[in-house]
């Protein structure tokens, strides 16, 4: 098994067959507990990691959550404009959507109606023609 390993990383470019000294799993024979671990721990820094548990804390309580946003909410008011301002141009968008949907379907319909009268007006010709074949050959005959 080790020389099928040494052969892998001489083909993909490893190098040298001699095995990984550091610290990180192998990815190949490491359980997945072990490549868990080591992407998981990444060695974040401690006042970011420190930092997002603590906003983590505070938003698994909707009551000390709620009471910073209402405290905020001076200052959160021009978020609170452009929210609305993208709620309007999505509605506006949505709307704008239905109504090319609407003139899609009245401009299939149209294309239905014309394609049928077409092909009506294309039988009767063909009709004709084959009528006047037919009346022309048996004319002929007589």
């Amino acid at each position: 098994e080790e020389k099928l390993r040494a052969e892998r990383l001489g083909r993909l470019g490893g190098g040298d067959s001699a095995p990984d000294t550091s610290n990180e799993p192998d990815w190949f024979t490491a359980s997945e507990e072990d490549i868990a671990n080591e992407v998981l721990n990444n060695d974040k820094d401690p006042m970011l990691a420190s930092f997002e548990k603590n906003r983590f804390q505070t938003q698994l309580s909707a009551d000390d959550w709620n009471a910073q946003i209402m405290e905020n909410e001076d200052e959160l008011a021009p978020l609170s404009m452009v929210m609305k301002r993208l709620a309007i141009l999505e509605d506006e968008k949505n709307a704008a959507d239905k109504l090319l949907e609407e003139e899609y379907q009245r401009r299939m319909d149209n294309e239905d109606k014309y394609y049928l009268e077409k092909r009506k007006v294309l039988e009767e010709a063909i009709t004709d023609i084959q009528e006047e074949v037919y009346m022309g050959k048996g004319s002929k005959v007589e």
